[in-house]
């Protein structure tokens, strides 16, 4: 396990000023979920509605982290729940990619 997010970690700590690029979003998605839930004291269960393929340009590593704390801050704030779920959804919109990321935590009082 320890192994795997060191892994995770070398694999996405590179240049932080390279160039943007061309890169799939959905496994990039995935990959930042399996990241946290591995780590949770209390996993969720988690549900990916991932459709076509969708490709962005931009920093992959940059995404990446973006999606890590997004994710992390979903399974803490679901922490005590009996029945914690994390929904992630990556579609298109227009000319945009959108990724909506939902939990049933107790939201901001």
């Amino acid at each position: 396990r320890v192994r795997n997010i060191v892994q995770d970690l070398r694999r996405f700590s590179g240049n932080h000023r390279e160039q943007p690029q061309r890169f799939e979003l959905c496994p990039v998605v995935r990959t930042s979920v399996e990241w946290v839930v591995k780590a949770a004291r209390r996993k969720p269960e988690v549900v990916l509605e991932m459709g076509e393929p969708l490709a962005v340009v931009g920093n992959k590593g940059f995404v990446h982290q973006i999606l890590v704390n997004l994710v992390q801050n979903a399974v803490d704030v679901m922490e005590e729940l009996a029945a914690p779920v994390l929904l992630l959804r990556c579609f298109r919109e227009r000319e945009m990619v959108i990724v909506e990321v939902r939990d049933n935590g107790p939201g901001i009082p």
